[in-house]
């Protein structure tokens, strides 16, 4: 096919003069940022980080679920080296260390004058007129003022000496040398620390001394007795009548200046248990830990216990550091190829990514519990049986179905190499989830029904046996039947369940990440859906014309490699709007008077617009998925309803007024994908071929390349995956299919055949009535050209 003379000027050397007109009239707009990649390399950290999380963990690979007693099934070795705590020294030793923490004694030195200050304020205060003007001072006050306990006759002796200051004197000078001394609450709890003595620390300064005679600290019995023998050397016999009152007054205030502070003295104790070492001895990698039949002894269990909480001892920050660079790496590489070459809108990919993601994040998960469960002990099981249980293949099945072959090959490598690192790194085993993946992927990739899962998951079955023989004759145990028998069984029982697992969850993925699989695409293209059965009684030409579209994208999709079921399914909805307003469509106009004869070109253009946003609404009331909204969105691109823009400009020069042929352009976008832009193309071809008089090849041929060039120089096709060689082939089905439609039959003898059953040459079996004949234009081309433009097809 040719659409341009190569030799002439470029097909938008012609729009020159437009192409002028746009580019200086666009408005100046900055550069944006591309959200687009920053999403994906957020998205790409993201899933290296959790994927690290997952992979790196530090489970424990296995556990011995032996107790005291019991009988072990198999010999266990050390697998590398490393220690074991001696728990009975090690509590020993921490225990030795905390009874060696001395006690934290608090000293205030403080407090004897905040006493006498205290003292003094009150009886000032006592003393002071407008005190004792206001009430008379009673017991009661005093002693609430003191915060101590007087009786009353010590109270009337105060009284009676008018609280006179010299009572401060002889209290202050009482208080004096039994302060110097340090005073204890409890006295037998301060001996029971003799033989390490305590800390004395003082409450000001912080100092801290080590005191181990205890015998200048008094307890509170100690100093009120003191007070008494101090009282009675020192107040003179005239005044004697005060010595009660003071000796009340003195005891009630002493306090202890020396307290014990628990919280410190455990926190000391607890540094001190903390800082004492395990106590350790070495095992070394092949040490016999346990021999088959010995009974299990209070020595094994605690190398056993060790064993399942080995930990390496590589720095956390650097090995978890590199282990996240190590997936960065592999997920960009991956996914570089993942996007490579493709011309879909970002948002598409960035879905698409977004998908996998959660798939890959799903089955790594499984991966994981799958190696970290504890190893049952059976004869009829093997170190990794557990781990050919896990049913890998399900998310290349999965995706297979979603998305395609090529999708489902990316994410295979991607779990197997994952899966692998979860092992440790054992290539051999690499195989298993690569294979089974690829295998499933491929099995799925054209499925039509559900129990196609069901076939892929026995594939991978199948599949899982033979890469477990494999193993088993390369890793030995190949005629160790009690094991390789279980490890077969799991491995077998494995394709089922990632079968069955898919069959439960590709429902959910349409609904959750709003994709269309092939199942639904069957489900919609069943012609007895309610969307199409309306569409039959409520605008039938525009059905036929969605059927016969249907065949024309489905054909040219199988010669270019698209997805025919998608571009079939897509022409069948395609024109759903139009039942809103089925009149002021030509196809549906069955000899009645013209609907746009009425309306101004603006109007008439907004009507035909009009259904693209209704074909789009009644999409999603239906759910009919985001695949086939997009095609009935973008099946006319932004073309241009030619026959009204030119109506509306011979209207314009009549009236001076200035027409704007955005306004009689569909909003768009432009198709985005191949399928989108077969039903473009087919849309209009199958319009286009209702205007000729005489469809002969020739004419078919030259109609099809000549719609197919208006859709090409107009930029329409530039967004979507169509090559020229995808072009060319789609002009050949095209072709092919419209000659047939509109091939003709033999003009058989009359004798034998009657003409009213076979009509003869360029006759059509729906015989018009002499009425429309006398009725019909003379010029039959110039009115199916008209027809057509009204279609937006120039």
């Amino acid at each position: 096919m040719k659409f341009f003379n190569k030799n002439s000027p470029a097909p938008f050397t012609r729009n020159r003069e437009k192409l002028k007109r746009d580019l200086f009239h666009q408005p100046l707009t900055l550069p944006k940022v591309n959200l687009y990649s920053t999403q994906k390399w957020a998205l790409i950290i993201f899933l290296s980080v959790i994927l690290s999380l997952i992979i790196f963990s530090r489970m424990p690979s296995r556990t011995y679920p032996y107790s005291l007693g019991q009988i072990a099934l198999r010999d266990i070795k050390a697998p590398q080296d490393f220690l074991v705590e001696d728990q009975p020294s090690t509590l020993e030793k921490r225990k030795s260390a905390a009874e060696d923490v001395r006690a934290v004694y608090d000293f205030d030195p403080n407090l004897l004058s905040e006493i006498e200050g205290k003292t003094e304020d009150v009886f000032s205060s006592l003393n002071e007129p407008e005190f004792n003007a206001e009430r008379k001072v009673t017991n009661e006050d005093l002693e609430q003022l003191m915060g101590i306990s007087i009786s009353n006759s010590s109270f009337e002796v105060l009284e009676k000496k008018k609280f006179d200051a010299k009572i401060v004197d002889y209290v202050d000078t009482i208080l004096s040398p039994i302060f110097e001394q340090k005073i204890v609450g409890n006295r037998e709890l301060l001996l029971s620390e003799k033989d390490r003595g305590i800390v004395v620390r003082d409450f000001s300064t912080r100092e801290e001394i080590n005191l181990q005679d205890f015998s200048q600290i008094l307890d509170l019995n100690q100093a009120r007795f003191k007070v008494q023998k101090e009282a009675r050397l020192l107040i003179p016999s005239l005044e004697k009548s005060l010595e009660k009152p003071i000796v009340e007054i003195v005891q009630g205030l002493i306090k202890p200046n020396l307290t014990f502070n628990k919280i410190e003295t455990e926190e000391r104790k607890k540094a001190a248990r903390e800082a004492v070492k395990p106590v350790l001895f070495e095992i070394k990698k092949g040490e016999m830990i346990i021999r088959e039949g010995e009974k299990v002894n209070p020595e094994h269990l605690l190398k056993l216990n060790q064993l399942s909480h080995l930990k390496t001892d590589r720095n956390p920050i650097l090995y978890n550091g590199g282990n996240f660079l190590i997936l960065f790496l592999i997920l960009s590489v991956i996914f570089r190829f993942f996007v490579a070459g493709k011309s879909t809108i970002p948002r598409q990919w960035g879905h698409d990514l977004s998908f996998m993601s959660a798939m890959l994040i799903l089955i790594t998960i499984m991966v994981r519990i799958g190696a970290s469960l504890p190893q049952p002990e059976s004869l009829f099981l093997s170190e990794n049986s557990l781990w050919f249980a896990v049913p890998v293949a399900a998310g290349a099945i999965v995706i297979s179905v979603v998305k395609g072959i090529r999708h489902a090959a990316i994410f295979s490598v991607l779990i197997a190499i994952f899966a692998t690192m979860v092992l440790g790194n054992k290539i051999d085993y690499l195989f298993y989830p690569l294979l089974g993946s690829f295998i499933g992927a491929r099995e799925a990739v054209y499925c039509r029904q559900r129990s196609t899962l069901l076939k892929a998951g026995v594939a991978v079955g199948m599949t899982n046996l033979l890469v477990i023989l494999c193993l088993k004759i390369k890793l030995g145990g190949f005629f160790d039947w009690q094991p390789l028998t279980g490890d077969l069984i799991l491995g077998f029982s494995s394709g089922i369940l990632s079968g069955i697992i898919a069959t439960g969850v590709v429902p959910l993925i349409e609904v959750m990440f709003s994709y269309t699989t092939d199942i639904k695409l069957l489900e919609l293209g069943n012609l007895n859906h309610l969307l199409l059965k309306e569409l039959v009684v409520e605008a039938p030409g525009t059905y036929h014309h969605s059927i016969l579209t249907g065949s024309l994208v489905e054909a040219a999709a199988e010669s270019i490699g698209a997805n025919p079921l998608l571009a079939k399914v897509g022409a069948y909805y395609h024109d759903i709007g139009k039942m809103k307003k089925p009149l002021y469509f030509i196809e549906n106009q069955r000899g009645s008077e013209n609907k746009h004869d009425k309306l101004s070109p603006n109007m008439s253009s907004l009507i035909l617009i009009s259904h693209i946003k209704e074909g789009v609404e009644q999409a999603k009331d239906h759910r009919l998925g985001k695949v086939i909204t997009d095609i009935i969105q973008q099946h006319h691109g932004t073309s241009l309803i030619a026959y009204f823009y030119q109506k509306a400009k011979e209207k314009e020069n009549s009236v001076e007024a200035t027409v704007d042929e955005n306004d009689f352009r569909y909003p768009g976008p432009k198709p985005q994908t191949k399928e989108a832009g077969l039903v473009m193309l087919a849309d209009a071809v199958e319009a286009s071929s209702r205007t000729l008089n005489d469809p002969t090849p020739a004419r078919i041929q030259g109609m099809v390349q000549k719609t197919i060039n208006n859709f090409f120089t107009d930029g329409q096709l530039d967004e979507c995956e169509l090559t020229l060689r995808d072009i060319h082939l789609i002009t050949k089905s095209f072709n092919r299919i419209l000659t047939g439609i509109f091939h003709h039959r033999v003009e058989y003898p009359d004798k034998n055949f009657p003409a009213t059953l076979y009509p003869k040459k360029h006759e059509t079996l729906d015989r018009e009535s002499p009425k429309e004949t006398k009725d019909k234009p003379k010029n039959g081309q110039e009115d199916r050209e008209r027809d057509l433009k009204r279609l937006g097809i120039s």
